[in-house]
């Protein structure tokens, strides 16, 4: 995948709200927004943004879906922020980009924000969103401790196959010993048939 382009392995949804009502001002998908991965997204973010309870007693939560994803929000007395990313991407990297979408959203569109109808800053806040959401598209670029595990993993499987290989070596030198005991027994034989039909010769003559 070329550098900055989004992916649905990575963050697949970012949106941003307003606490006190707990409405999305903003959001958008690394997929088209008529999609039905884009819709799903934008669903679950609502309907778990519409629980008071759980947004009071879990101001920083992780909750999985198993059609969308996995959905990850923090939320202060201002604002809440929501992303949803693939199942296997690390918790820590995307309360990381959870955090540096707070940082820019409220820089940029504070005051707004206390305003906006639902998704009335979507449009204003795409560019910034879809920059985001392709920035942490690959863990292991923002992510020292990911970028060292992934590169482990590669090491491990390189290891794999080096000794894979060793093995298959191995067995057809195996094969190759086998097959030159064979030959030295076969030639062994043949001499001695080639002595014995000699002697019979000389007999005869």
């Amino acid at each position: 995948m070329p550098r900055g382009q989004p992916s649905v392995d990575g963050v697949r949804f970012a949106a941003a709200g307003r606490s006190s009502d707990r409405v999305l001002v903003a959001w958008h998908s690394v997929e088209r927004d008529s999609s039905s991965l884009a819709s799903r997204c934008l669903s679950l973010a609502m309907r778990v943004l519409s629980s008071e309870a759980t947004m009071l007693r879990y101001p920083r939560l992780t909750v999985t879906d198993r059609e969308a994803g996995t959905v990850h929000y923090d939320s202060d007395a201002t604002a809440i922020i929501v992303v949803v990313t693939a199942h296997d991407y690390p918790q820590r990297v995307a309360f990381k980009c959870i955090a540096d979408i707070k940082q820019r959203f409220l820089a940029s569109f504070g005051e707004a924000l206390h305003k906006s109808a639902e998704g009335g800053l979507s449009k204003a806040a795409r560019p910034l969103l879809s920059e985001t959401c392709a920035q942490y598209s690959d863990a292991a670029r923002v992510d020292k401790t990911t970028h060292l595990l992934r590169e482990v993993t590669e090491v491990k499987g390189i290891v794999q196959d080096s000794l894979s290989d060793m093995l298959a070596t191995r067995e057809n030198l195996e094969v190759l010993e086998d097959k030159t005991v064979q030959l030295r027994s076969e030639a062994a034989n043949f001499q001695r048939k080639a002595v014995d039909l000699r002697r019979t010769m000389w007999w005869r003559n």
